[in-house]
């Protein structure tokens, strides 16, 4: 039988719990020995460690560096894997990163996709595997990446994922913090983790992307980045305009980068490829007016056509146009004077359709005047 407590004074009783708990000795092939935090103590292997994650070297310029795990949130036919994979090309050119490190994995494509990131893969000499090929799997995958991190082989290694969903649930959490665990695990011991991921279909209040899935793995990586696209169509194809906006960071990266490409009707993927190129903020944010013309020419036809007729009847006075227009097609004016204004411009293939008419000294409101601008030939 046990003592109970209340049998023992409250003085003595205090005194034996103050004590320290003294566990009793371990015994192995006869010898005792302890445990103690000294034993996982990192003192003297700094030097070491420093070694193996090599401060700021980029893996992607400016946007993800060695040793990180960098997540990148775009909604489909952005171009992210385009673009990713053509700074990644950039960088093994410039020798920042070692091609036989780095291993594409794609798990986001079809076939004839695969084949041709196969191809240029085997080119600039990186490594790219993809499930149901060769064997490879989700299982197959973490039981490497658990090998690499047991043996202490991960410095210098590059991982990209396309996409991060095909190897966990973002939208479980427990899922989610348990592949952002293991992918810790690889990058603490110098590895590199780049995911592609995708945003919501929704836009936030502001206009703005928002990223799928849980937080979790926002919370778990070091930087992230959350891709947008402004596009605009040419005689000839399209131009985008893609821009990384950074909502988490670790180091020197930048909090906006904008990178442009455009597409020819028959140009294939490396055609494509070719034309990737970081644009300046100036020339972003007239290739961004650009695409806001474009997408608002498309969406706003039939005021844009009611406002042409009206100004060929010769109706050119902006208030008059606006409240004949309003009238004639049941739109409100506040609605017709915004699709005015933003369509008054001199330049008819970046979608503009009419300009300020010249000043008349005889005409004191020829500076509210519009007139057409003639089609392009």
């Amino acid at each position: 039988m046990g003592t109970d407590c209340a049998d023992i004074p409250k003085a003595e009783l205090l005194a034996v719990i103050g004590q320290p708990i003294k566990p009793q000795a371990n015994v192995v092939n006869d010898k005792l020995f302890s445990m103690s935090f000294d034993d996982y103590a990192l003192n003297g292997k700094s030097k070491e460690m420093a070694e193996k994650m090599k401060s700021d070297t980029y893996i992607l310029k400016e946007l993800a560096i060695a040793g990180q795990m960098t997540v990148f949130y775009a909604a489909p036919n952005t171009g992210k894997t385009l673009i990713i994979l053509k700074m990644l090309i950039d960088s093994i050119r410039r020798r920042d990163v070692k091609a036989e490190y780095v291993y594409f994995i794609n798990a986001d494509d079809n076939g004839k996709g695969m084949i041709t990131k196969l191809e240029i893969a085997e080119e600039h000499g990186f490594k790219m595997l993809s499930p149901n090929f060769e064997g490879f799997s989700v299982a197959v995958f973490e039981g490497v990446i658990n090998h690499l991190v047991g043996a202490d082989d991960c410095a210098g290694k590059v991982v990209i994922l396309d996409t991060v969903k095909k190897f966990t649930d973002i939208m479980n959490k427990q899922a989610s913090t348990m592949f952002g665990t293991m992918m810790r695990s690889f990058s603490s011991k110098g590895g590199s983790v780049i995911m592609l991921a995708h945003t919501n279909k929704n836009r936030d209040g502001e206009g703005k992307r928002v990223f799928a899935g849980t937080s979790d793995l926002l919370e778990d990586c070091d930087c992230s980045y959350i891709m947008d696209v402004a596009s605009t169509d040419t005689p000839t194809g399209t131009e985008k305009l893609v821009t990384f906006e950074n909502n988490k960071q670790r180091g020197d990266v930048a909090q906006k980068l904008n990178v442009y490409y455009r597409s020819v009707q028959g140009m294939d993927y490396r055609g494509l490829m070719a034309t990737v190129e970081i644009r300046d903020e100036s020339e972003a944010k007239k290739l961004m007016q650009s695409a806001h013309v474009e997408q608002s020419r498309k969406d706003n036809i039939e005021i844009i056509t009611a406002i042409i007729e009206t100004i060929e009847e010769g109706t050119t006075l902006k208030t008059e146009i606006i409240n004949s227009v309003a009238h004639s097609i049941a739109v409100s004016r506040p609605k017709v004077k915004k699709v005015l204004e933003k369509h008054i411009g001199g330049d008819y293939m970046a979608g503009y359709r009419w300009e300020h008419a010249q000043r008349n000294a005889g005409d004191p409101a020829a500076a509210k005047r519009l007139k057409l601008i003639p089609p392009a030939s």
